[in-house]
């Protein structure tokens, strides 16, 4: 029984190793087939150029642990091929976080999906442009690409470079003149209150050039307050992870009403790639979560101003009102937000 009873023991670490392995193995060894992204209804925008599609990429992957996914991709490779409904094997291999991947991660974030179809056709020039080390030649023009669609695609790079976006885990919080969210302050009509934010990576690092939007609305009425009370509407964290905002109170607004300034980013990481098998194949980016290839992240934090008459005392008062909120908001999983409202 002893004897039996070890045999079956090690049977069962066996199977489950050999599970693991099988699961591993269909993680990371995946199909790749390519639909047409000629057809509309296969979701993707582009454009022909000379005979070559520029632009998104209809696919769809699949492997032997994880139901097939159907998703957008961009080319790596400027000088590879695939063909419309081929199938390719490919290994999906992880994006080091290095400045050309976290400028991808801004186009994706910020950029992706495409609005038109010119806009997808940059976002590819911009993807070639970005990744050299990786694919590991430098970018050249094609000679079928026209210069338009080159330059617009370099606008886009340009911006995209030296950027960083926010990653599951970080921290962002106002750091002045309130250090809570849901927090507010007292401020009289006319008078122009700035507010500081933070952000920072899960071990305490400043994360540096990450898009911040800004938004106040005035209550009652959720009157969205224009650039004229709101500057700036976009802004970026310096090297010390930190951004601001001037809010403005409208000369008019009646004693009691209130301001609600929000400060939101988000971020869609990059992790992994489909790196094709045949080496004259494009590899491709992809957004889907099944296979872990991007992890999205959004996060909001929250203060208010409540208008007051005026003071002879001059002097900002902080109200920490805390709502039963937490100081700090801290981003976990999957396309998750963490805002005002968030329980």
């Amino acid at each position: 029984m002893k004897h039996a009873s070890k045999l079956a023991v090690l049977l069962l670490v066996f199977l489950l190793v050999l599970s693991m392995s099988i699961m591993v193995y269909g993680q990371t060894q995946v199909q790749v087939t390519i639909r047409d992204p000629y057809v509309p209804s296969n979701g993707a925008l582009g454009n022909s150029a000379d005979g070559y599609w520029v632009g998104e990429i209809p696919i769809t992957v699949s492997g032997s642990s994880v139901p097939a996914q159907q998703t957008n991709s961009y080319c790596i490779d400027f000088d590879g091929t695939i063909y419309i409904g081929s199938t390719y094997d490919a290994s999906v291999t992880t994006a080091t976080d290095t400045a050309e991947w976290r400028a991808v991660g801004y186009l994706l974030t910020w950029y992706s999906p495409p609005t038109s179809n010119d806009a997808a056709t940059s976002n590819q020039v911009a993807v070639w442009r970005l990744l050299n080390t990786t694919r590991g030649t430098n970018y050249v023009k094609p000679s079928w690409l026209s210069a338009s669609y080159d330059a617009a695609g370099s606008v886009l790079a340009d911006e995209a470079w030296g950027k960083d976006i926010l990653r599951d885990g970080d921290v962002f919080q106002w750091v002045s003149p309130v250090t809570f969210n849901q927090s507010s302050v007292v401020a009289n009509p006319g008078q122009t209150i700035t507010f500081m934010a933070h952000l920072a990576s899960s071990g305490g690092a400043p994360r540096a050039n990450v898009r911040v939007v800004f938004t106040a609305t005035l209550q009652p009425g959720n009157v969205v307050l224009s650039s004229t009370y709101v500057n700036p509407g976009v802004a970026f964290t310096d090297n010390n992870g930190d951004v601001a905002v001037n809010v403005e109170v409208p000369s008019d607004a009646a004693v009691g009403t209130s301001i609600e300034v929000k400060a939101h980013t988000y971020g869609v990481w990059a992790q992994q790639y489909l790196d094709l098998t045949n080496p004259n194949a494009q590899d491709l980016i992809a957004t889907d979560t099944a296979f872990s290839l991007t992890l999205s992240s959004s996060v909001s934090i929250t203060t208010y101003l409540f208008v007051v008459p005026e003071s002879s005392l001059g002097a900002l008062t902080v109200l920490v009102a805390c709502f039963g909120s937490f100081g700090v908001w801290r981003v976990y999983g999957r396309t998750n937000t963490y805002s005002s409202n968030s329980s």
